[in-house]
């Protein structure tokens, strides 16, 4: 879950402050981005373990989901994950029938 009041009042306290952060708006929300960053530990984690792990958006249903959860206000989640043990054999994604993007129109070297 990531909560956008936590980083404001810390980048508020003094060994922050300077940074001015604390009342501004951020160019990047990184309470999002450290949040989906220790999403992605975890399920590497989880898979390390030899479960399986999905992470999925809530689409339908995050306002009773949350109050389900007793997540107070203002915190919300990026998404969730299920962990569990995988199938015997995995289904591969619709969306593979796409192809891979080419390496070269994601991947820079020395430049854009």
């Amino acid at each position: 879950m990531a909560d956008e009041r936590v980083y404001r009042a810390r980048y508020a306290e003094p060994d922050k402050v300077h940074t001015g952060l604390g009342d501004s708006d951020w160019a990047v929300p990184y309470w999002q981005i450290d949040t989906a960053m220790a999403t992605m530990n975890l399920l590497n984690a989880v898979v390390d373990a030899g479960l399986g792990a999905l992470f999925f958006a809530i689409f339908r249903g995050e306002t009773e989901l949350l109050a389900d959860l007793g997540v107070p206000d203002g915190v919300r989640p990026i998404g969730a994950v299920t962990v569990g043990h995988p199938a015997q054999q995995d289904r591969l994604s619709k969306s593979t029938k796409r192809g891979r993007v080419d390496l070269d129109q994601v991947v820079h070297r020395g430049g854009w």
